[in-house]
């Protein structure tokens, strides 16, 4: 409900005709490959500061490799801040891989 008025970075997932969320993989070594061949910036400015948004993180591989590709396009000079539900809202164990989620510690 609150109206900010922010410039916004256009970051796309590449979507084929098989998709895998990144929620399917079970190892971080997974999912870091995928985050890196699918999220995309198309970003000419730079930034002193940039935040990040997700709505919800499993590992932190997304928040990693596109904060990654931030800084080595040198879109930014200061910081690069994630924000995000992190791990399980209510504790639950992921049904799919039957693990719970890793933390966010540093962006």
């Amino acid at each position: 409900m609150l109206t900010i008025e922010l410039p916004e970075i256009k970051i796309t997932k590449i979507k084929s005709v098989v998709t895998i969320a990144q929620k399917t993989f079970s190892k971080l070594s997974d999912r870091e490959p995928n985050a890196r061949n699918t999220m995309f910036i198309d970003e000419k400015r730079i930034y002193k500061n940039i935040l990040l948004i997700d709505d919800a993180v499993g590992s932190d591989a997304t928040f990693n490799e596109v904060a990654k590709k931030i800084r080595q396009r040198g879109i930014v000079i200061g910081s690069i801040i994630g924000v995000a539900l992190t791990g399980s809202a209510n504790g639950i164990i992921d049904t799919n891989t039957k693990k719970g989620f890793g933390i966010v510690n540093e962006v």
